[in-house]
C-alpha cells in the first residue's frame, strides 16, 4: 500500500487531535488490512465494505481476536475510508463477530472478613465466587 495513504492518515488524525497512541494503532490496523489483501495501490481499496467484512470475519474466526480488538480494527478501517479516502461506506458491514470471552470471577467477602485485610488472609477459605 502507498505510504502516501498512511501519511495522509497521520495528517488527518493530527488535525482532528487524536492521541498519538490511537494514531499508531489505527495505522497498524490499516497496514495489516493491506497486507492481508496484498494491496499495492489505492485502487485495491475499492469495494471497501466487502473487504472490511471479510477481514473482520478473518480476525474473529482465524485469529480468535477479542471483540474489543475487532471493534478497534473496524473503527480504524471506517476512519480510513470515511475521513482519509473520502469514500463513505454505504453498505452495512455484516462481519462475523468475535466470541465474547469468559470474564474473571468476582469475589465477595462476607461482612466479618471485609473489616480487616489481615483477617482476610487468614480466612481465605471463606471466599464466595460468582461467575
Amino acid at each position: 500500500m502507498s505510504s502516501k495513504i498512511l501519511g495522509d492518515m497521520h495528517d488527518v488524525m493530527r488535525r482532528r487531535h487524536y492521541s498519538i497512541r490511537t494514531e499508531r494503532s489505527y495505522c497498524e490496523w490499516v497496514k495489516r488490512f493491506a497486507l492481508h489483501f496484498n494491496m499495492k495501490s489505492s485502487d485495491d481499496l475499492r469495494k471497501g465494505e466487502k473487504k472490511i467484512e471479510t477481514y473482520l470475519t478473518f480476525l474473529a474466526r482465524d485469529r480468535n481476536m477479542a471483540p474489543s480488538t475487532q471493534n478497534q480494527a473496524l473503527n480504524a478501517l471506517v476512519f480510513l475510508y470515511k475521513h482519509v479516502l473520502k469514500q463513505p461506506l454505504n453498505e452495512k458491514i455484516n462481519a462475523e463477530r468475535a466470541a465474547t470471552k469468559v470474564g474473571r470471577r468476582k469475589y465477595l467477602w462476607a461482612r466479618p472478613e471485609a473489616k480487616s485485610p489481615s483477617d482476610r488472609i487468614r480466612m481465605g477459605s471463606n471466599l464466595l465466587a460468582f461467575s
